[in-house]
């Protein structure tokens, strides 16, 4: 019988709900004989086995899908966890084994070309995706937002305002406080500097607000008996229904360093990294993570073993915890402790991406390689649940590096080939982190500065000697499409949605020395026109200051000043000015954008200029940040807040502070 006959047998045999019951009542009635039990069980699991396939085969043949709780399992794969302290000990000595051994530089590296995962059962989900970010609130005046890559999901900053009031967090010597200002008296109403005592030192790092809440994301740390410190990360939950008197409300506390946060509706979720190592006699307090929620115990508690998960297969002597928690509700906030290390996070208004690269040096061979491990979390109504885990080759450049769309995550990444060179990958995982399609061997010997995933196109910037900026098609997740590419000296670092056919560039201009070599020199503004994927062009650009020009916009996306409306763009910024004056101006520098014109530079809001050759920098008259609310911008440094007219950029008011 040949394959042909098997298959349209297999499709005449019709094992039907009667059968199955017919055959499960013979094995009962045989089960005391002992005769036959063995053959009657195989001959059941045969015509069930049958029974399905011949469904399969009939369904294949009538395009019919099944309905998903018909073909997976309901139960989800989950992690282990930890039995006992005993359990935990070994597992975190093994690990301090590893850790503490040659065996990751010295073994053969080999880099994976291949995307691995584990994963839950299936869930299709909705896509945030990119997002321009949004200036405007209907029902109020027009003000800043936080510049946030998704829509939906707000990101914490030094900075924020409702229109009415603006929140900032100032730093003077050693501490940070937390001053709130009304924007029409110019008045600070209230200011929180009191968060440290003699046995704690705590420091504000980042905040939300959200309705009559400002939370503030604060790193703490004491010293030991034993005489080192130990750190936690506390979200502190304040009142101001009242601006003139503040009232604290919670803290939320658990062990290890502020990672970051995002803001869902009225959920908060923030993740803290903690460093474990095991040693003879160590306490409990040293191994476990410890937490304390103050709506409903003013007492620290560890997390219970059956709440530290771990993934057996990953090296790492690291706690992350992921903290949700709704701010105007007073249930216990809900906690999830992975063994794992993270760097850059990506959520969108369902999922939490956590990423942990791995760098591995192969001594003999003079190699290196990267390997960037992904875990997906589940978020629902502040609570977290672990979905699936994937890894991939390379390690990505930033949280831009990822995004999701119509359930996909879209990933790019720099890894290095098995002679030691970097090469670029871009991937697509589906919802359970399969992958879908890729894109790998993107420019050779260059690495990625910058991406930005819009819709269905991404954007890939990467560079040695120019900047190649990759249009790349998404539409088909299984065929991504690499469509055109533009290479100008310099590079761009920060990748800013303009319009539908526009995007904004923000990165250094190049040189090349007589040595061969590739140097930044100063500042560099572009704008793309990426209406033809396949004929990418810069239309204009523009050079800021001299050699060794900064802004924080280069690494941090949140220092983006944008007014779609006026066309405005700026950024904080240090100028070093060319020959002769040599002169340095610390402040923000703001642009007039016009498509026909190019960058039109409006001015600077300075906030010192020196021209001598042994200046001293103030760290404290940097400009941190600038925002708008509705004619006005609002400069902020750590000493003064400037006001200036949007339009004319003159000074009608200051705060000194």
């Amino acid at each position: 019988m040949n394959k042909k006959d098997y298959k349209e047998a297999i499709e005449n045999i019709k094992a039907d709900e009667k059968l199955k019951e017919q055959t499960y009542q013979k094995m009962i009635s045989q089960k005391k004989s002992h005769i036959y039990p063995k053959l009657v069980a195989v001959c059941a699991v045969f015509l069930v086995v049958l029974s399905v396939t011949y469904v399969k085969l009939d369904n294949d043949k009538q395009n019919i899908v099944q309905k998903p709780e018909e073909t997976i399992a309901k139960e989800e794969i989950k992690l282990p966890t930890f039995e006992t302290k005993e359990e935990l000990k070994e597992y975190l000595k093994k690990q301090n084994n590893r850790f503490n051994s040659y065996d990751n530089i010295l073994e053969a590296e080999t880099a994976v070309d291949t995307v691995t995962s584990q994963a839950t059962n299936s869930e299709m989900v909705k896509s945030a995706g990119a997002s321009v970010e949004s200036t405007k609130d209907e029902s109020t005046n027009d003000y800043s937002k936080t510049n946030t890559q998704v829509e939906g999901v707000d990101e914490a900053d030094i900075i924020k305002t409702d229109g009415k009031y603006i929140y900032y967090i100032a730093k003077k010597g050693a501490k940070n406080k937390i001053i709130i200002i009304d924007k029409d008296t110019l008045k600070i109403l209230d200011e929180i500097d009191d968060l440290e005592n003699e046995a704690e030192s705590i420091t504000p790092i980042e905040i939300f607000i959200k309705d009559n809440k400002l939370i503030v994301l604060a790193n703490k740390w004491k010293y030991s008996e034993e005489g080192y410190s130990k750190d936690s990360t506390s979200a502190l939950i304040f009142d101001t229904t009242n601006k003139e008197d503040i009232k604290f409300e919670r803290n939320i506390e658990i062990d290890g360093t502020y990672l970051s946060s995002r803001m869902i509706g009225d959920n908060l979720y923030f993740i803290a990294q903690r460093g474990v190592y095991y040693y003879e006699n160590c306490k409990d307090t040293d191994i476990m993570p410890i937490y304390k929620d103050t709506a409903i115990s003013e007492t620290k508690k560890c997390i219970p073993l059956n709440r530290i998960y771990y993934f057996p297969e990953t090296d790492s002597n690291s706690y992350i915890s992921v903290t949700g928690v709704n701010v105007n509700s007073k249930e216990e906030a809900n906690i999830e402790t992975f063994l794992g290390a993270s760097s850059e996070i990506y959520s969108s208004e369902n999922y939490l991406y956590l990423t942990k690269t791995d760098y591995r040096t192969n001594i003999l061979r003079r190699t290196s390689t990267s390997l960037t491990e992904i875990y997906k979390l589940k978020l629902e109504d502040s609570k977290i649940s672990f979905k699936a885990k994937a890894e991939i080759n390379g390690y990505i450049n930033d949280q831009f590096s990822m995004d999701e769309y119509d359930g996909n995550l879209r990933i790019a990444t720099t890894a290095y080939d098995k002679d030691g060179n970097t090469t670029n990958n871009l991937y697509i995982l589906d919802e359970n982190l399969n992958k879908l399609g890729s894109i790998e061997n993107m420019a050779k010997d260059e690495k990625i500065y910058s991406v930005r995933f819009i819709g269905k196109t991404g954007y890939i910037v990467t560079f040695k000697q120019v900047d190649p900026l990759f249009v790349i098609d998404l539409s088909n997740p299984e065929k991504p499409e690499i469509k055109g590419q533009l290479k100008i000296p310099g590079y761009s670092s920060y990748l800013h949605p303009y319009d539908d056919t526009h995007i904004i560039g923000i990165g250094r201009n190049t040189e090349e020395t007589t040595y061969g070599s590739t140097v930044s020199t100063n500042m560099k503004m572009s704008m793309f026109d990426i209406a033809d994927l396949e004929n990418p062009k810069e239309m204009f650009s523009v050079s800021i200051g001299g050699r060794g020009t900064y802004s924080e916009i280069l690494s941090n996306h949140k220092a983006l000043f944008f007014n779609k409306e006026k066309n405005l763009i700026g950024f904080p910024i240090t100028i070093y000015e060319e020959e002769p004056s040599k002169s340095r101006v610390t402040g923000a520098i703001i642009y007039e954008i016009d498509l026909n014109e190019g960058f039109i530079e409006k001015g600077v809001i300075e906030s010192s200029r020196n021209t001598s050759q042994y200046y001293s920098y103030n760290y404290d008259k940097e400009i941190k940040r600038i925002i708008y609310i509705d004619d006005k911008i609002y400069a902020f440094s750590n000493e003064l807040m400037k006001v200036v007219n949007i339009d004319t950029l003159e000074e009608i008011g200051r705060v000194e502070y």
